[in-house]
């Protein structure tokens, strides 16, 4: 089994930026595009943010064996992993690097077992994500009570990572995540 860095956080916490920025400083990184059954926000694309599959098409490569992990996260929302993307990356010599939710980060983690780097990026507070998924402007009141509910179980699994980043400064932030990221790759 090849390296891979794994990057998780509640909705709002900033994992994507911080993948982002990751990917820009070091050209051996390779973003792991999930898929979900989500609806597409408009300033997303498809194939490079998140395969947009239907639910009947999600759940057939469940079927196929098809996910290296999925899971509902929501009622009717899935998300997963396809093995072969991730495959993919490896033979391509690259460092795949992951932006999932907890329970991605921790299936991931158990699947790929040893040369895994999770990383969990947290947020000062719930409030923050609050505004911070508010400023989006990508969800409604139910989704976004949905997301909010979901953060408060999130924030308590720390834990379960090799390194916390608090999020407050962004720029501190990539810096800390770059100098984890280095030693890691080392």
């Amino acid at each position: 089994m090849s390296t891979a860095i794994i990057i998780s956080g509640a909705s709002g916490a900033g994992k994507s930026t911080i993948v982002e920025y990751l990917i820009n400083q070091n050209k051996r990184l390779q973003f792991v595009v999930s898929a979900c059954t989500r609806t597409k926000r408009k300033n997303e694309i498809d194939k490079k943010d998140y395969y947009f599959i239907s639910e009947v098409d999600f759940k057939k490569k469940i079927k196929e064996n098809k996910f290296l992990e999925w899971e509902e996260v929501y009622p009717g929302r899935y998300y997963g992993t396809l093995q072969a993307d991730v495959d993919n990356i490896w033979k391509n010599n690259k460092v795949p690097i992951f932006a999932v939710d907890i329970q991605g980060a921790c299936q991931l983690k158990n699947v790929l077992k040893k040369n895994v780097l999770t990383i969990y990026i947290k947020s000062p507070h719930i409030y923050i994500l609050k505004e911070r998924l508010k400023k989006r402007k990508t969800e409604d009141e139910n989704s976004l009570r949905m997301r909010l509910k979901k953060a408060e179980i999130e924030l308590t699994r720390e834990k379960d990572f090799d390194y916390v980043i608090m999020n407050d400064i962004l720029k501190n932030s990539f810096q800390q995540a770059t100098s984890i990221v280095e030693e890691f790759l080392k």
